[in-house]
């Protein structure tokens, strides 16, 4: 990599950039599923505005989302205020506009979406040395790195990906997690290793950092990866065509950071233009005002419509119209609401669980949908000996509740109270309630019975719920077993999966190495609960390893295990 003369410049961009991304997260349906079947295909009329990655799913109850993005006619991306553009769009279903007085219609900007982000990391020999500071490039990036998950909302999940040297894979520091504890931990941790700072692999580790993305369709979560090159690559096994390619495979949008005294430009343009990403060129320090403002307004311009259709027919047109400077800008589609259509009476609560290998794990409780007249919830988490706190989860965080609501309890019975004297929820709306945090988890996993009390509610409404929390998934009976010796240099590893949540698609990843904690991966995506290594181990050893087990968008460390090898 070409050094650059101003390490400053590009690390407070990069800093910048991620804090935007981070500061668009949010959340938005939990297992989002095509319930309907096969949508027909987009059509778009653009005259003043261009939409970008028009994406639809439909849900029960009949619940219809579209997600895009908005550039002007020239391509920069346009940040409108959801309340501006709600005033502005109009919902037709076969020609005939719906009634807005009988269902609600939701513009959401980027802050409620959930948001998976991967920072790629960047440890060579040029980033190593001082900057106009006197501080090295690492130090100011890993500063800027800091400073971007504490601002990690509720909700929000971010990946690390590490590169320094040629003859080392690129790394993952961390799988996506919320935790924004143990994410400083193991930057921390990271930081005060001695490793060689070598040449450049980014190509290598944009493909580490894209397939932490799952395969799966989740059309409404979004996958930005940013990092940052000047285009110039000496030892990568794969190449721009590459990351393209599974960057369209993954629906994940990548951001290029154009870094160096002379980058190439057309490369990192053309990565970014191939995956709905943007472009930035970081040249000096007096221009990176007029660059953060251009990145605040391209980073947000992204958009959530969502509204319950009350038609019979199940086969709509839906057309979405945008006035925008005089001009009707529109795109249409198709929808299959066959399998959706349902009683809006009926709401539905769900949850999504992070575990940090076995010391704590937050529980986030959200809604899916929301009936008419919803101003109260009563629900209890019973066997709560590991239960440390719950906490309602505030609307700059990614939740649904305004600042009217309260959370009361836990009574002797063990029963939550969240309520609002002044306020009810939109019929049809949806995110996060509140963050149960439970502690000492143990083999990392943990089923908690889980109650709501539909008793509170009238004219037939009531919430479906799991009636069982279940907390990360037990990775268990290792071979060889913990702390064993004389193990053969040609063992092939074992361990078994606890799949008591029916998760589906495992596949796992191999931490194996002499190191404590090591993020040496010596296999991936393996869907064998076995893995004999390509080359026999070192004779009187002790060696470390680890399990990752994934299914869809999670993750789940089992323990870290030892042993040591025959003389």
């Amino acid at each position: 990599m070409v050094p650059d003369r101003d390490f400053l410049s590009r690390f407070v961009l990069f800093s910048f950039i991620i804090t935007l991304l981070l500061s668009c997260g949010g959340d938005s349906p939990f297992d989002p599923r095509d319930e309907g079947g096969q949508n027909g295909p987009i059509s778009l009329q653009q005259k003043t505005l261009q939409f970008k990655g028009v994406r639809s799913i439909v849900r029960k109850p009949s619940q219809v989302q579209f997600f895009f993005s908005l550039r002007d006619i020239d391509g920069n991306a346009l940040r409108i205020p959801p309340e501006t553009l709600a005033q502005n769009t109009r919902i037709y279903e076969n020609n005939t506009e719906i009634d807005y007085s009988e269902t609600n219609f939701f513009i959401s900007t980027a802050e409620n979406f959930r948001m998976d982000v991967v920072l790629v990391l960047d440890f060579t020999r040029s980033m190593a040395a001082p900057t106009s500071t006197g501080e090295t490039g690492i130090t100011q990036m890993l500063e800027g790195a800091r400073t971007i998950i504490r601002k990690l909302g509720a909700a929000h999940r971010v990946a690390l990906v590490e590169f320094h040297d040629r003859n080392v894979a690129p790394q993952i520091i961390s799988y996506f997690t919320s935790d924004t504890d143990a994410l400083l931990a193991i930057l921390d941790d990271f930081a005060k290793r001695t490793i060689d700072n070598g040449s450049t692999r980014v190509w290598d580790a944009v493909i580490t950092g894209l397939n932490l993305f799952p395969t799966e369709d989740n059309p409404d979560n979004v996958r930005l990866l940013v990092f940052l090159s000047d285009g110039f690559d000496t030892s990568s096994e794969k190449q721009p065509a590459d990351i393209k390619s599974l960057a369209r495979e993954k629906l994940a949008q990548i951001h290029c950071v154009g870094t160096g005294d002379a980058p190439r430009t057309e490369v990192l343009q053309d990565i970014a233009a191939a995956t709905d990403g943007l472009y930035y060129a970081a040249d000096d320090l007096g221009g990176i005002t007029a660059q953060l403002e251009q990145i605040a307004i391209n980073l947000s311009g992204q958009y959530k419509l969502s509204y319950i259709s009350l038609t019979r027919n199940t086969m709509p047109s839906v057309r979405v119209e945008i006035e925008h400077e005089g001009e009707i800008n529109a795109f249409q589609q198709e929808l299959d609401l066959r399998a959706v259509i349902a009683d809006d009476r009926i709401g539905e609560l769900t949850y999504d669980d992070d575990v940090r290998e076995g010391e704590r794990a937050n529980v986030f409780l959200r809604l899916l949908h929301t009936p008419r007249n919803i101003n109260r919830f009563r629900f209890r988490f019973l066997a709560t000996s590991k239960l440390d706190t719950v906490t309602l989860i505030a609307r700059e965080e990614g939740g649904i509740l305004d600042s009217t609501w309260q959370l009361f309890g836990p009574n002797p019975e063990l029963w939550y109270t969240l309520k609002s004297d002044s306020s009810v929820l939109p019929f049809g709306g949806f995110g996060l309630l509140v963050n149960a945090r439970f502690r000492n988890i143990g083999d990392s996993s943990l089923a908690v019975p889980f109650e709501m009390d539909n008793s509170i509610y009238s004219n037939e409404k009531r919430f479906s719920y799991p009636q069982t929390l279940y907390i990360g998934l037990p990775i268990i009976d290792p071979v060889p077993p913990q702390d064993s010796s004389n193990v053969p240099v040609d063992i092939t590893l074992r361990w078994r999966v606890d799949n008591f949540r029916n998760l589906q698609n495992i596949r796992f990843d191999v931490r194996l190495d002499k190191n404590r904690p090591s993020e040496r991966i010596v296999a991936s995506d393996i869907t064998s609960n076995r893995f004999k290594p390509a080359t026999a181990l070192e004779p009187n050893t002790v060696y470390y390893w680890q399990i990752i087990a994934r299914s869809g968008r999670n993750f789940y460390s089992g323990p870290i295990w030892r042993f040591k090898t025959a003389p």
